[in-house]
C-alpha cells in the first residue's frame, strides 16, 4: 500500500532514512470510557450503580484516576494494541500529547496499569509563547475553533516543535485530529502523517491500527486513515 493524496489520507511519504516519532493521545486512543455519559447522569439522578457498557472480547478493564478530576473511572484498552506498541523498535521515539500532562503522576499509573514498559512513551517538551515565554500547555481544551485556534493549540504546537528536526518522521495517533487539521498542517509538513482511531466500533485504536503504526515504523509506506471529522466547535 502507498500513501496517496486525497480526503482523509495523509500524503506526507515516509524516508526511510529519517527517524520515527510518534505523537501519542490517551483518551479514545489507547482507552475508553466504560460508561456512558447518558448512564453516569442517570445513575445519579435514580441512586443505583450505573451500568457499564459491553465490553469486546479484545479489550479489557482498568480503573485509573482522571488528572483533571481527581476520581477513579472505569475505561476499556486493549492490551494487544499495547503490546504492540511497545514492540516497536527501540528507534522510534513515542511522545504523550494529552491533556494528562496535567497529572504526571496519573499519566505514569496509567502506563503501568496498562502495561507499557518503563520509557517506551516520553514527556515531549511543552513548546513556550514566543511572546510572554510561558508554556503554551497542556491544557483540557480540545481541538475546536477557527484555523487559528487550530494552529496556536497546544496540541498543534507540540507536534509541530517535534517536526522542528528536519531528521524526522512524525506520525500523530489522536481521536481529535480530523481532516480541517490535516488540511491546515500537511500541505505545510510532509513528514507529518495522521492515522485516527474510529468511531465504531472500537472508539480507540485497534490491532488492525497498530499493524498499520509498525509498518511505517520500519520505513514502509502504508495508507494512512483520517477516518473521524474534525470535533463540532460547540462540543468540549
Amino acid at each position: 500500500m502507498t500513501i496517496g493524496p486525497g480526503p482523509g489520507v495523509s500524503t506526507g511519504t515516509p524516508d526511510a532514512a529519517r527517524r520515527r516519532v510518534i505523537a501519542l493521545d490517551v483518551d479514545y486512543t489507547v482507552i475508553r470510557p466504560a460508561f456512558h455519559a447518558g448512564e453516569l447522569f442517570a445513575a445519579r439522578f435514580l441512586d443505583r450503580e450505573p451500568e457499564p457498557t459491553t465490553a469486546a472480547p479484545e479489550e479489557a478493564r482498568v480503573d485509573v484516576v482522571l488528572p483533571h478530576r481527581q476520581d477513579r473511572v472505569a475505561n476499556y484498552y486493549r492490551p494487544a494494541v499495547i503490546k504492540a506498541l511497545n514492540a516497536l523498535q527501540g528507534d522510534v521515539d513515542v511522545f504523550w500529547v494529552t491533556s494528562w500532562l496535567l497529572g504526571v503522576t496519573e499519566l505514569r499509573a496509567l502506563e503501568q496499569a496498562l502495561g507499557f514498559d518503563e520509557g517506551r512513551v516520553r514527556l515531549p517538551t511543552i513548546p513556550v509563547d514566543p511572546a510572554t515565554g510561558d508554556p503554551v500547555g497542556p491544557g483540557r481544551n480540545a481541538l475546536v475553533g477557527g484555523n487559528q485556534d487550530l494552529i496556536r493549540h497546544w496540541k498543534t504546537q507540540t507536534v509541530r516543535q517535534l517536526l522542528e528536526d528536519e531528521s524526522v518522521e512524525v506520525l500523530w495517533l489522536d481521536d481529535e485530529v480530523g481532516e480541517r487539521i490535516w488540511r491546515l498542517l500537511a500541505p505545510a509538513h510532509e513528514r507529518l502523517h495522521f492515522l485516527t482511531p474510529r468511531d465504531e466500533p472500537a472508539l480507540m485504536l485497534t490491532e488492525g491500527d497498530v499493524e498499520l503504526v509498525a509498518q511505517w515504523a520500519t520505513g514502509a509506506r502504508p495508507t494512512l486513515r483520517l477516518g473521524r471529522a474534525d470535533r463540532d466547535p460547540g462540543t468540549s
